[in-house]
């Protein structure tokens, strides 16, 4: 679920949700790593931006959960959070959630 190939730096969609709620749900067990995990997620943001159309629901669930967590403890820095946003804002056009009748 990492890099397809030693040459390319693509994280194939399940690849990216996971390392992104693994991120959240270790930090959320108590550990002092949010600054950490909202690194992690704008990462994982940006990346999941260029291709949404290749996620499927259960994986833009565990990454909005994983940015809601990060950002619920006060770690998100701005870019972080306009990442995170951006991204979710563009799945759910995707998916016709809040789209004009």
């Amino acid at each position: 679920h990492g890099p397809r190939s030693e040459g390319e730096a693509q994280w194939c969609p399940q690849g990216l949700a996971n390392v992104a709620w693994a991120a959240a749900k270790v930090c959320s067990r108590g550990t002092d790593c949010y600054a950490m995990a909202a690194l992690v997620c704008s990462a994982v943001a940006a990346e999941a931006l260029l291709r949404l159309e290749a996620f499927k629901p259960q994986e833009l669930s565990m990454m909005a959960w994983a940015f809601a967590t990060v950002h619920r403890r006060g770690e998100s820095s701005s870019l972080t959070g306009r990442r995170a946003t951006a991204t979710l804002q563009r799945a759910a056009l995707l998916a016709g959630v809040g789209a004009p009748p």
